[in-house]
């Protein structure tokens, strides 16, 4: 390109707006060429959270970068969402949590998965019923959503828990495997890997008539994605992440050797058991609003929230984001599965 009569400053000054331009033309045409954009996500290194561990590829293609807040339980990374991390995983008696505490400032935004979820039986620990579990010592972690959903399930298909022997135990897999291997419980409600583990070592087993995911009155919801109310009032920040999250999700949902090339990498928990882990759950964006307020409705019972709070629950629900960038009506994504 020539410059005619432009003196030599101004032909610099003229070259740089030029560049300027194109530059600009670059980063409109291609939005991967623009500066990415960290999204901090608070999660455990958990087998339900691997569509958010192996997003990154996905969020590349929007311009996304992530960066992850590592947490144990729900309650942590519902506090680091609401601090101001802009992401994180909860669990599903967490909505009537957040209306309980007065957090304003998160919304649940997508589901995460639903199973994983398990009361595994001691091997060789008859158990034709639901009924069948009077009389038998069950291991909890005291508070978890696990053990809040196994007493929902069991009370739904008229067990009387005074009759069950609940026997609090530490969260930790090691210590519940202990309890069962040493005959302290007959069985223990806990999550994937541990309850997987229990079976592939040959400790434990499924009952078949007992599946604590199973009423349609409480689903088999196990986690679902939170988002910071600041981070949602990006809106095209929101809908790529939530984009590329439901592409991600799609990914690891059908090739489950890479979902457990990934869960093993970042759990560092063994092959066999990971390769179980992941048939007993099932990646979904969706949330069962109905779920939720059913569950709400049980938090003074067994002390997660102070009060009834299912009137409240579907405020904290913002389904309208997954909406746009997966084409699925608020309501289809309400439904469940």
């Amino acid at each position: 390109m020539i410059f005619v009569g432009i003196q030599p400053r101004t032909l610099r000054a003229a070259m740089f707006t030029w560049l300027e331009l194109v530059a600009a033309f670059c980063l409109i045409a291609s939005p991967s060429l623009a500066a990415e954009r960290t999204i901090s996500i608070a999660l455990a290194r958990s087998v339900n959270t691997v569509p958010l561990w192996g997003i990154q590829p996905f969020a590349a293609k929007y311009g996304l970068k992530v960066e992850f807040v590592t947490a144990a339980t729900n309650a942590d990374m519902l506090r680091a969402v609401a601090g101001g991390v802009e992401l994180g995983t909860v669990g599903y008696q967490s909505p009537a949590v957040m209306a309980d505490q007065g957090i304003s400032n998160v919304r649940i935004v997508a589901g995460v998965q639903t199973g994983l979820a398990n009361l595994v039986m001691r091997k060789g620990e008859e158990l034709p019923s639901w009924k069948a579990l009077e009389g038998k010592r069950i291991g909890q972690v005291p508070g978890s959503w696990v053990a809040v959903l196994f007493a929902l399930a069991a009370e739904a298909n008229g067990v009387d828990l005074q009759k069950v022997t609940l026997v609090n135990i530490p969260g930790q897999g090691a210590s519940q495997l202990q309890a069962l291997k040493g005959g302290d419980v007959d069985g223990i409600v806990t999550w994937s890997p541990t309850s997987d583990a229990a079976v592939v070592q040959g400790v434990g087993e499924y009952p078949n008539c007992c599946d604590i995911g199973s009423t349609k009155k409480y689903g088999a919801g196990n986690q679902l994605l939170a988002a910071n109310t600041a981070f949602l009032a990006d809106k095209t920040t929101a809908v790529n992440f939530l984009k590329a999250y439901a592409e991600s999700m799609d990914f690891y949902a059908n090739n489950s050797t890479k979902a457990v090339d990934l869960i093993v990498q970042y759990s560092s928990a063994p092959r066999d058991v990971i390769t179980a882990s992941v048939k007993q759950g099932h990646w979904t964006t969706h949330v069962d609003i109905e779920a939720l307020k059913n569950v709400a409705r049980a938090g003074s019972k067994f002390g997660f929230t102070k009060a009834d709070q299912s009137a409240h629950v579907a405020d904290l629900i913002d389904l309208k984001p997954l909406s746009e960038a997966t084409g699925e009506s608020v309501e289809r994504l309400s439904a469940g599965n």
